[in-house]
């Protein structure tokens, strides 16, 4: 572990609650929100209830698979009130790291400290490092980005998650901004410059921000990915769903680009195929061959929907060029003598 995390675990270890057994004060049942990759725990959030019996807001907990009623929650560096929630979790592929967002705080990032304990990497707010990251490498004021208006609390910043790279080591985050102060009139609502869908990896072992040649590609159309008022445009299918390995940087082909390829390629096969066939058979292949389009146009709508990004129609495309390519390989088989 890096010099940067070992003293960031120290300082916040007293953060870490301990076990809690039984939970009678839960109004409404828990929401199991992710299931580690080893299955032996998953994460829940739950409504917290102070002793009075009044909400305290949301919280997420680790559970043991093989002890559900044993949890370990996970702190926040700031106090909560009854309005702090906390959201969605993504667990390492390695499981010692959690990234998760609350009300609070934009991105949080914890890390493993024992079998059923996480801890948070850092008491600074990873979404606030985020940012001070994207001004610098687009050379903005910092103050300009998230602006609100002197009488509103508006400002437009957002962070998502988008991938674990295998090896864990990398942790891909998208960020959104508008740039300046709202447009006169407006009510301090709208926003008519930004950037949209900024790409930055978090270095879970340098405890640093980082770029690779394949986010500044995508980075070069980011201001353009603003709608021009209100936060950052619909994200096109060019929008990449994997995060590098360390030391495996390469290429990368966009999956609409691959889809593109892949059902080129089958139509070429499809066509060479028909013309080889008996006309009995080619009836046969075109039945088919419709009835694969619509399962493979459902399945991919199906993988879109279960993976989690906020590149939904990328993961449409991948969805359609992974069989299609399967498809392709099938038929070719069919057309060797």
């Amino acid at each position: 572990m890096t010099y940067f995390f070992r003293c960031a675990l120290i300082a916040v270890l007293v953060l870490c609650f301990p076990p809690v057994v039984g939970h009678a004060e839960e109004a409404t049942a828990p929401e199991r929100i992710v299931t580690a990759p080893n299955g032996k725990f998953f994460i829940i959030r739950y409504n917290q209830v102070d002793q009075s019996g009044e909400n305290a807001g949301q919280r997420l907990a680790i559970v043991d698979a093989n002890d559900p009623r044993t949890r370990f929650p996970l702190a926040i560096s700031e106090t909560p009130d009854a309005n702090t929630t906390m959201n969605l979790a993504f667990i390492s592929p390695d499981e010692n790291w959690i990234s998760s967002s609350d009300s609070l705080c934009s991105a949080r990032l914890y890390h493993r400290t024992d079998d059923s304990h996480y801890a948070l990497a850092s008491p600074a707010c990873l979404g606030e490092l985020a940012f001070r990251f994207l001004a610098a490498q687009e050379k903005i004021d910092q103050k300009l980005i998230g602006m609100t208006a002197e009488d509103h609390e508006v400002g437009t910043r957002l962070i998502n998650f988008v991938d674990w790279s295998s090896d864990s080591r990398r942790l891909l985050l998208a960020l959104s901004a508008s740039i300046g102060p709202p447009e006169e009139g407006s009510g301090g609502n709208i926003f008519k410059k930004g950037i949209g869908w900024w790409l930055c990896y978090f270095n879970t072992g340098t405890g640093k921000f980082e770029l690779t040649d394949r986010l500044r590609a995508v980075n070069r159309d980011a201001r353009k990915q603003w709608d021009g008022y209100y936060g950052p445009s619909t994200p096109n299918a060019a929008m990449p769903l994997s995060a590098e390995p360390v030391g495996q940087e390469s290429g990368w082909t966009p999956v609409n680009r691959r889809f593109e390829t892949a059902d080129k390629r089958l139509n070429e096969i499809y066509a060479a195929l028909q013309k080889k066939l008996a006309p009995a058979a080619r009836e046969q292949l075109k039945q088919e061959q419709r009835e694969w389009l619509i399962q493979r146009d459902t399945d991919a709508a199906i993988h879109a929907n279960q993976r989690w990004t906020p590149f939904g129609a990328a993961a449409l495309m991948e969805g359609k060029a992974i069989p299609t390519e399967q498809r392709t390989t099938d038929l070719e088989k069919q057309l060797k003598p």
